[in-house]
Parts: structure tokens; C-alpha cells; sequence
């Protein structure tokens, strides 16, 4: 029998910012590197709500309905279209497939911040 793992030794969660999760976003021509490495410290120091919002998707992992609950919980039901747009769009999933099950996959951690990102970006279009 193995021991029991406690919180603080199990492995931490990585979050990272991938470019080609959020690329259309930069649309000013300037170079979008330090604005990457500004937004990767905000994640960074933001790690354990990043996680926790993460793990909210549940034992299948964060599914396209997990962000659209968990969308519509931090903006209003108003995104609920939006967010769906979001996933196929980070995950590269955009409903064309014949097969339903191909169109919910579990996103990956950099596939989650893209999505964050995007939902925050969209966000802050709604509030002004």
C-alpha cells in the first residue's frame, strides 16, 4: 500500500501562455512578446484560482460544457454562445466533425489559459 500524498506534495499544475491559443488577439503589429510575458506573470502569480477553476471541469477534465458553466459563472449567461466559440477555437474543435464525441475534449492547461484569456478579453469589450 502506498502512502498517502498530502496537498503540498502533489505535482503542481502548470499554466502557460501559448501564443497560437490567443494570437488574433494582438492585432496592433507591434511585437507581442513582452505583453506574452506580462500575462504569463499575472497567470503565474494567479496560479492556484487558475488551478481551481481548472479542476472545477471535474473527474472528465474541462469539457466544452465545464467552460461554458464556468463562463456564464464569471461573465453572465449573455456569453454562453461566446464561450462555445472559445473552446472549438482553442482547442481547434469546431464542430464540423460528423462525430459528435470528436467536438468534447478535455482542454489542456495552455488550451485553458488561452480560453481564460479570451473570456477576460471579452469581458472587458462588454464593460466598455
Amino acid at each position: 500500500m502506498f502512502p498517502a500524498i498530502s496537498p503540498s506534495h502533489r505535482p503542481h499544475i502548470v499554466f502557460s501562455v501559448r501564443m497560437d491559443c490567443i494570437e488574433d488577439l494582438f492585432y496592433d503589429g507591434k511585437d507581442p512578446e513582452p505583453e506574452l510575458l506580462r500575462l504569463q506573470t499575472v497567470v503565474d502569480s494567479n496560479t492556484a484560482k487558475i488551478e481551481s477553476m481548472y479542476n472545477s471541469g471535474g473527474s472528465s477534465g474541462m469539457n466544452r460544457k465545464s467552460f461554458q458553466r464556468l463562463a456564464v459563472k464569471m461573465v453572465g449567461s449573455e456569453v454562453a454562445v461566446a464561450a462555445d466559440e472559445i473552446f472549438s477555437n482553442v482547442t481547434s474543435l469546431y464542430g464540423d466533425s460528423d462525430d459528435p464525441a470528436n467536438n468534447d475534449v478535455a482542454m489542456s492547461t495552455s488550451q485553458f489559459v488561452g480560453g481564460i484569456v479570451r473570456l477576460a478579453n471579452l469581458k472587458a469589450l462588454m464593460r466598455d
